[in-house]
């Protein structure tokens, strides 16, 4: 879902993320159900490459895992 940041835009994308009580309802003016919403700001986001998460931590279980995330849509 991300790009590198070699090909991400020169300029920076703006949008409009609307709230209300707390919980995001539109992207740039357009109503969207919560599911919808974020794979709509994937895109924009995504290119960013800015929303890759590497982490590193320990499990209850005692084994040590690595795991990486992109979540473009949820970090934006």
């Amino acid at each position: 879902m991300t790009r590198s940041i070699a090909g991400g835009p020169e300029s920076p994308r703006w949008w409009e993320i609307g709230f209300v009580q707390g919980n995001p309802v539109s992207l740039n003016g357009e109503m969207l159900d919560p599911v919808s919403l974020v794979r709509r700001a994937n895109e924009p986001a995504g290119t960013t490459a800015r929303v890759s998460l590497d982490i590193t931590r320990n499990r209850v279980v005692g084994i040590k895992s690595r795991e990486i995330y992109e979540t473009p849509g949820c970090c934006c």
